[in-house]
């Protein structure tokens, strides 16, 4: 009894305090380490998915891995048909780098999809397919005129087959040109209007 008596003595005068500095007089948290922190045991496996995470202020926190988002901004355009109908949209986010995915489809239930990266000034197109149609590209260079960043990349997916909605095997086709560090010119070069979905993912 006179053992736990002592013991609750010298724990009492901690229970008191707020706020505990390790390496520091003046703690700015519950607990304030001034230097490295070493867990020798991250629970029993159970736990992996999770991660410790730091903020500005040096507060560590446990997130949940798969909770954490890539940056991504989504844009719906409804883009007609010709060259004097091409549409200018922005991603507010700004990303220097990112992954840009273009979607769009038909009412026969087939889907266009092409991939493109971003960095800076420069645009790559990676790839793109309409169902069975495997995509095919050309640059347009840089007009002396103009001050661009990059050139107007033309995406071609050749002898796509008709549908009701009136899509010829052009349907699909489509430019697309980055303007500045937010702007792009999206084109539809196919022979009828097309809702088209942007994606983009920070990389």
């Amino acid at each position: 009894m006179k053992n736990l008596f002592i013991l609750l003595f010298i724990a009492s005068p901690l229970m008191l305090l707020s706020q505990v500095g390790i390496g520091t007089q003046t703690p700015q948290a519950t607990l304030d380490i001034q230097g490295n922190i070493r867990i020798a045991t991250r629970g029993n496996g159970q736990n992996d998915t999770k991660i410790l995470t730091v903020n500005d202020n040096g507060v560590v926190n446990e997130t949940v891995l798969n909770t954490i988002a890539t940056r991504k901004y989504r844009q719906t355009l409804n883009v007609s048909p010709g060259n004097t109908n091409a549409i200018i949209f922005t991603n507010p986010n700004g990303f220097v780098d990112s992954n840009i995915i273009v979607r769009s489809s038909n009412a026969c239930s087939r889907n266009m999809i092409s991939n493109f990266t971003s960095s800076d000034g420069a645009v790559g197109f990676l790839g793109g397919i309409a169902r069975d149609k495997a995509s095919s590209s050309t640059i347009e260079a840089i007009p002396s005129s103009e001050s661009s960043y990059s050139p107007r990349i033309i995406v071609t997916f050749a002898n796509v087959t008709g549908c009701s909605d009136g899509g010829d095997g052009t349907q699909f086709n489509f430019s697309i040109k980055k303007l500045s560090n937010t702007e792009y010119e999206i084109r539809n070069n196919g022979n009828i209007a097309k809702t088209i979905t942007l994606i983009w993912a920070e990389i």
